[in-house]
């Protein structure tokens, strides 16, 4: 076999590296692009102003009422995902996954692609003292969490599928409230979790809307009661 030259492998090198380097450029390019448009939609949702100015304690119920939607809907994309194969330790460990939250949540899907489960053991569980235990479904159920409860602690706990949220785990704060809290939270060197805020840097916009505190996590809640994702 003969031999490549120097200049010639050289100039293979250059021209891979050439690729190589348009391949990045491409994919760098089109995560600015994503990430460019997510925080105008963000910036967007998070500026709504409604036509008749909500009661904080009706935007706190709304958002959690919302949460819980999106706690249940969490689970169909992990069984989606994981009958795909999109598992860290693999296909067969994927189809594992996806068998077992199936058949404990009693996933099943129509003929017209609805969704629905056909248990409740993958709905919040909510437990109150001397009180039976009771399932919240946020699709069909009113409230879990009432309008007058927004800066108070509830009486009762909810458990959904083994992840604990106590009395005291909600809260509908101020964007200085949200700062005092995060302050504390740190000094005592507990882990936060700031949904989606590294997209504004906007401090006006910021001080304007609420943040729903869900144990250490925050999320930001626009003044028409949406949580911005």
């Amino acid at each position: 076999m003969k031999k490549l030259s120097v200049k010639k492998i050289l100039g293979l090198i250059a021209f891979i590296s050439v690729i190589i380097g348009s391949v990045y450029l491409k994919y760098g390019q089109k995560n600015q692009v994503d990430n460019l448009n997510k925080k105008e939609r963000y910036l967007k949702e998070l500026s709504c102003v409604p036509e008749k100015t909500l009661d904080k304690g009706i935007i706190y119920a709304e958002a959690m009422k919302q949460y819980w939607d999106w706690r249940i809907r969490t689970i169909w994309y992990r069984y989606e995902e994981y009958s795909k194969g999109e598992h860290p330790m693999g296909k067969y460990d994927a189809m594992l996954s996806a068998e077992k939250i199936k058949k404990e949540c009693g996933l099943e899907k129509n003929i017209f692609g609805q969704r629905k489960f056909t248990k409740n053991t993958c709905l919040p569980l909510v437990t109150q003292k001397n009180k039976p235990l009771r399932i919240y479904n946020p699709k069909k159920d009113g409230y879990l969490y009432p309008p007058e409860n927004y800066n108070k602690d509830v009486d009762f706990t909810v458990d959904m599928r083994g992840y604990l949220f106590k009395e005291d785990c909600c809260k509908l704060l101020t964007y200085e409230e949200m700062k005092n809290e995060i302050n504390n939270f740190q000094k005592k060197n507990l882990n936060i979790r700031l949904v989606d805020f590294d997209l504004t840097n906007n401090e006006e916009i910021l001080r304007k809307v609420y943040f729903l505190r869900i144990n250490h996590s925050y999320y930001a809640i626009s003044l028409c009661g949406k949580i911005v994702w």
